[in-house]
């Protein structure tokens, strides 16, 4: 599955909201952890919402530039 989205994703970069548990599934194809300050303003105020229902949630990025 992870080889399959990297195909769609290239070069560009991504950013992801996932549970915490799987920071190191997400690795598996370069995304990082990143401090919530730095996401992108509309996904911090998604990642802000989202964690009155699920508290875990995480920021990644998957730079490759």
């Amino acid at each position: 599955m992870l080889k399959e989205i990297e195909k769609h994703i290239g070069l560009k970069d991504c950013f992801c909201l996932p549970h915490g548990w799987l920071e190191d599934f997400y690795s598996q194809i370069n995304f990082c952890k990143i401090s919530d300050i730095d996401a992108l303003p509309h996904l911090y105020s998604r990642l802000i919402e989202n964690r009155k229902k699920y508290p875990q949630l995480i920021v990644m990025k998957r730079s490759l530039r």
